[in-house]
């Protein structure tokens, strides 16, 4: 295997739809790799979980962006409750409780998972910031990475402000004069 340089950097740009999308990939990744295996069930019962009921040739045409896609359905109750049952036997084989699970800072949980939970962090805090630049209470969505668990450099993430000439308007450049100064 190949060593490789910690420091070595990649800057990706990103949509805020994708990157709400990769801050839920990695928050997902991250909670079942502490043991979190419910988080199974509450996807199906969210309806995020797709179930295998239709034929593929009969899929419609998809909603817009963001909406759930009718050859998406939903799992029924039952099915969720199922899921939630065999999700305790999963965690118990693994020699997890019902309600218990390793925190992100425990000696168990590999490097990559907490690198992964650091990206979540500063990705999740660049997002509140385009939702809402200015909140009248800054939550914890806005702290970003406050406590290192992985080694090497901290990730980073920042949004993107467009300038007049990215969004095709042009640029207004105030008057200065001597009076200003």
């Amino acid at each position: 295997m190949l060593s490789r340089d910690p420091t070595r950097r990649i800057q990706l740009t990103i949509t805020l739809e994708q990157a709400e999308a990769n801050a839920k990939a990695l928050a997902l990744y991250t909670a079942l790799c502490q043991g979190k295996l419910d988080e199974v069930s509450m996807l199906a019962r969210l309806g995020h979980l797709p179930t295998s009921n239709m034929q593929p040739q009969s899929f419609p045409p998809k909603k817009a962006p963001g909406a759930l896609v009718d050859h998406n359905p939903q799992a029924t109750p039952d099915t969720c409750t199922t899921l939630d049952t065999l999700m305790v036997q999963a965690k118990a084989l693994l020699g997890y409780g019902e309600n218990s699970h390793h925190g992100i800072s425990h000696p168990h949980i590999p490097e990559p998972v907490k690198r992964a939970h650091e990206v979540f962090q500063v990705l999740d805090k660049a997002i509140a910031e385009i939702e809402n630049p200015n909140p009248p209470f800054r939550h914890y969505r806005y702290l970003g990475v406050t406590v290192r668990y992985a080694d090497g450099p901290a990730p980073d993430a920042m949004p993107v402000i467009e300038s007049a000439e990215d969004s095709g308007e042009p640029l207004h450049v105030p008057e200065i004069s001597c009076l200003d100064r």
